[in-house]
């Protein structure tokens, strides 16, 4: 005697309507959670779109500006070797830059330093002789009372577009050389050619951003003082000239 197994469930097609409607609704839900991210996504693109555009906005408009830091004259007065010190007055010590060979010798060099968060792609640098004097003692009364040199070069503006970027937290060396010199040639007095002459030079710094119109000055006042003494014999006029029109300093960046 056989024994009749119960039928098993059946689908309707009610049952069919509503796995396929289930269906729909979980592919609705994932479509829309890739719409919601997609949009997110838009969202913050366009913000960080949005904010580059203001940035370079505010950086062509000259309102992002440069941060530039004068870190100091290098070889110091404490590196420069003694037997290239004299003293003058017979009472300071002072270093002696004898000839446009010592000068160039010694190159004195500017140290920046980018601490700011923009690149800069060119500096500018000023020297100018601000005051200075020439060792008289012994002199006859007429060679004293000569008037003083004027220097019509008041400053002397270098700018040295950079061969790569100035980044952020990188520093830039820039010679002074063709500054000092030409300030020097203007302020020294020809008929007094074996006096020792002294002289306090300004240097004042500025940087360009990428992209930016306009320079802006160094922070702490942009400037550092630079002193000396020197010879007018030890720099021929001819030589002198020759090296102002040719010598094309380079900027180290490290």
């Amino acid at each position: 005697m056989s024994t009749l197994k119960p039928p098993g469930p059946t689908w309707t097609i009610g049952d069919y309507v509503g796995l396929f409607g289930g269906l729909t609704g979980l592919v609705g839900a994932v479509i829309a959670l890739l719409g919601w991210v997609e949009a997110r996504e838009s969202r913050r693109i366009a913000a960080e779109a949005q904010a580059l555009a203001k940035k370079n906005y505010d950086r062509a408009a000259g309102m992002l500006p440069a941060r530039l830091e004068i870190v100091g004259i290098i070889p110091t007065v404490e590196q420069i070797d003694e037997a290239m010190k004299t003293n003058l007055l017979g009472a300071m010590r002072v270093v002696e830059l004898a000839s446009l060979d010592r000068l160039l010798g010694v190159n004195p060099t500017l140290v920046v330093k980018n601490v700011g968060s923009e690149p800069i792609d060119t500096i500018r640098v000023e020297t100018r002789y601000f005051k200075g004097m020439v060792d008289m003692i012994g002199l006859a009364e007429k060679a004293v009372s000569q008037p003083t040199r004027w220097v019509l070069e008041q400053a002397k503006r270098e700018e040295y577009p950079l061969s790569q970027k100035l980044l952020p937290g990188q520093v830039a060396e820039v010679s002074l050389v063709r500054g000092l010199l030409s300030q020097m040639i203007q302020s020294q007095d020809a008929d007094l050619p074996d006096r020792v002459h002294f002289g306090s030079f300004q240097i004042r710094c500025y940087a360009r951003l990428v992209g930016g119109p306009t320079y802006d000055a160094a922070l702490s006042d942009g400037e550092t003082i630079m002193s000396f003494a020197w010879k007018p014999n030890g720099y021929p006029s001819n030589r002198c000239e020759e090296m102002l029109s040719k010598m094309q300093p380079h900027v180290l960046i490290r």
